[in-house]
């Protein structure tokens, strides 16, 4: 079973619906619950990422769901992270202040330094840095929808799967460590090229 964080956003229905598509074809069930309980006894995770990013760490705190992410991925077990689903994993993120993130990485989410107009809106390419299970030099060029200000920072380049170019500027879209695995764009809005990250997560991770 996959589960998917409910935390109180609104719009997540649609990654949702998404990832019951894909999960329907391998017979894989799936779960959207803000009940730890429930969620612990999950296969995967996932973490969508809606609103802003102290918002996201507010609610998940408020619901103790940050202790539930840090334990969750220090055992081992598999996690995706989804647009601010992927900032949250870093330290520190200044989206309408300074926030504190989960910390599972080290570095911080800062807005586009020059890149313009902001938000990030629709297709853009990603460029493979490093292959894994989910991305490998055939996925080069390949396009996905984005929509953000801000962007993660990682002080280990190692972590980096992907990157993106805007308008001169070129910010982290994906990153990939041991168990986890975390996107700056929406899948459940990338078409063909969504659903196949989707079911790499499902079925291949």
């Amino acid at each position: 079973m996959i589960g998917i964080i409910d935390y109180g956003a609104g719009n997540l229905r649609s990654i949702l619906n998404a990832i019951v598509k894909v999960g329907r074809s391998l017979n894989i069930d799936v779960i959207i619950s803000s009940d730890i309980e429930v969620l612990s006894s999950a296969e995967k995770i996932v973490l969508p990422g809606v609103g802003s990013f102290g918002d996201v760490m507010k609610n998940l705190k408020n619901k103790h769901l940050d202790t539930f992410i840090k334990n969750w991925i220090k055992k081992g077990n598999k996690f995706m992270g989804i647009c601010v689903g992927l900032q949250v994993l870093f330290e520190i993120g200044y989206e309408n202040g300074t926030h504190q993130g989960l910390g599972i990485f080290k570095g911080e989410v800062i807005k586009f330094s020059f890149a313009t107009p902001i938000p990030h809106i629709g297709w853009n390419q990603i460029n493979v840095v490093k292959e894994s299970p989910f991305f490998s030099k055939e996925d080069e060029g390949k396009y996905f929808y984005f929509v953000h200000s801000y962007y993660a920072n990682p002080k280990n380049q190692e972590i980096i799967n992907t990157t993106t170019e805007y308008n001169g500027e070129i910010f982290t879209s994906s990153v990939f460590f041991e168990n986890v695995f975390a996107i700056q764009f929406h899948p459940e809005k990338s078409h063909t090229n969504g659903e196949n990250v989707i079911k790499k997560f499902l079925k291949e991770f």
